[in-house]
């Protein structure tokens, strides 16, 4: 039904076209080693693209899972064990995945502001629901 991509023999029209799947949404190296053996002329021609885009900074696995654990975590109210899920299904390595700052931020509920300082010393702010009613205990 659809026509093979065209095939781009020239350095330069390779990384031009990486950089345009790149202006649309982050990638990650897999994903983006992938695109590229899809439309390079030779395997060396897209680890030659590979390997600038790299060095350039525009692709990097680790900024490109932070971003995506954030936007995953605050917008999509997705879980940590979706989150990885989804990263190692796009090539991210799991070294990447287990450094700390991967981790989505957990959602926090403020004590009331009308309670007074004794009672908010004497019982410990827990988040959620179970912390609501041990604060309506006191």
């Amino acid at each position: 039904m659809f026509s093979r991509p065209r095939k781009l023999d020239t350095e330069q029209d390779l990384y031009d076209y990486a950089l345009r799947v790149l202006m649309r949404r982050a990638h990650s190296v897999h994903e983006m080693k992938t695109k590229l053996l899809r439309r390079a002329d030779s395997e060396l021609l897209a680890q030659v693209v590979l390997a600038r885009l790299k060095e350039s900074g525009q692709l990097d696995d680790s900024r490109y899972a932070r971003q995506f654990t954030r936007t995953h975590a605050e917008v999509r109210k997705q879980g940590k064990f979706r989150i990885a899920r989804d990263l190692r299904a796009r090539g991210v390595p799991i070294a990447i995945l287990t450094t700390p700052s991967l981790n989505p931020p957990r959602p926090t509920t403020k004590p009331p502001s009308s309670a007074s300082a004794s009672n908010a010393s004497s019982v410990p702010f827990v988040a959620g629901v179970r912390g609501l009613y041990l604060q309506a205990l006191k």
